[in-house]
């Protein structure tokens, strides 16, 4: 999460500044975190999921459902806030194409970041068609139906997020595995003959991952060929438009970085006090998700006008990083509310699921 934080706080050196001026030092970090920070974040999806195929249809599907419904509502009160500020203090019209192309496409939301809650709903009911007790027939159709999305969707448009689940889906299920009952003995194994040194297997991972980087040069099946990505200094993975690049390139990225991440999680675990406060940051994920939403799309465009226009190496790393900081010290402030608009759209969705299964089966009793 600290990642996804530090690298849309980066962005302010290059993307949409009105000086039009490109840091080329925040470039190379922000492609290097990109090449591997969702990955790791669908991977620690899919760890977190125990036990997905024994669990009832009817709740994974009443869980897909508030995943796609809070996203569409913290789109529309983030473009409501903004189109009150335009319309009321800066006397511009207010564009509603804004508030209604995401809600109809599913893709271009006004707080971005909500496309990951969108393309998780629909990995989630991916990954549990997968590992439940399924016909093959299903199975086979569900990875299918991912490959044509990614693959055959027009370039540019990423419809309900459907480009980015085939990516999502393999470190989600890669995730799953790592945590599943079949893969306990060999994590055993592994732990007596790594012991203290898995610990520092970052040290190794990470280098490799941020080196593997520039060499992704976009295109899907090609080393050597450079495909455009929208900006001119080179390719940057980006699963928010299901944009992968060289396929054996993005999974060594992804997976280098994500056990890198696993790993020093394991070494900070190691003190008591960093463990607790990184599990709290993990609990409250959803709310760390909306804040930086919120500051990356508000508050970074107007931050990035005040920056100096040739930033030293240092302001580059300590101002998206006290960025970052701010979002984790304000979280008590913010996460309450966060957390029960989230609880309102879980029970809302709880409701309506029930009383619509009552309909159903009154009219077919009837």
């Amino acid at each position: 999460m600290a990642l996804v934080l530090f690298g849309h706080a980066i962005e302010m050196f290059f993307v949409g500044r009105a000086d039009h001026l490109f840091n080329l030092t925040a470039f190379a970090i922000w492609r290097a975190i990109y090449g591997f920070h969702m990955s790791a974040f669908f991977m620690v999806a899919g760890m977190a999921r125990r036990n997905l195929s024994e669990k009832p249809a009817l709740k994974i599907a009443r869980e897909m459902l508030a995943l796609i419904i809070f996203a569409y509502l913290v789109h529309v009160l983030g473009w409501s806030g903004d189109a009150l500020v335009v319309w009321n203090l800066q006397g511009h019209l207010i564009d509603v194409k804004m508030l209604t192309d995401p809600l109809i496409g599913g893709h271009g939301f006004f707080i971005v970041v909500m496309w990951f809650l969108v393309a998780l709903a629909w990995i989630l009911g991916a990954a549990y068609l997968l590992v439940g007790r399924f016909h093959w027939g299903i199975k086979l159709a569900v990875v299918a139906a991912a490959i044509w999305c990614n693959v055959e969707l027009r370039a540019g448009t990423n419809y309900m997020m459907l480009k980015s689940v085939l990516p999502g889906l393999g470190f989600f299920l890669i995730g799953m595995g790592l945590q599943a009952q079949y893969f306990r003995s060999a994590r055993a194994a592994f732990a007596r003959i790594a012991g203290w040194s898995a610990r520092w297997m970052w040290l190794a991972l990470l280098p490799v991952a941020v080196w593997l980087a520039p060499f992704n040069h976009g295109c899907r099946w090609s080393f050597s060929t450079v495909c455009s990505s929208g900006f001119d200094a080179g390719f940057v993975v980006m699963l928010v438009n299901g944009r992968t690049g060289f396929l054996p390139l993005f999974l060594a990225a992804g997976l280098a970085g994500s056990m890198a991440l696993f790993s020093l999680a394991r070494l900070l675990m190691t003190a008591p006090r960093l463990g607790r406060l990184m599990a709290w940051c993990g609990q409250h994920t959803i709310e760390l998700l909306v804040a930086n939403g919120v500051v990356l799309c508000l508050i970074e465009p107007s931050l990035a006008d005040r920056l100096a226009a040739f930033p030293g190496h240092g302001e580059v790393i300590l101002i998206p990083l006290g960025l970052t900081l701010a979002q984790f010290v304000l979280l008590p402030i913010y996460g309450p509310m966060v957390r029960w608009l989230w609880q309102a759209v879980v029970r809302c969705v709880g409701v309506a699921t029930d009383v619509v299964l009552k309909k159903i089966t009154g009219v077919f009793a009837g």
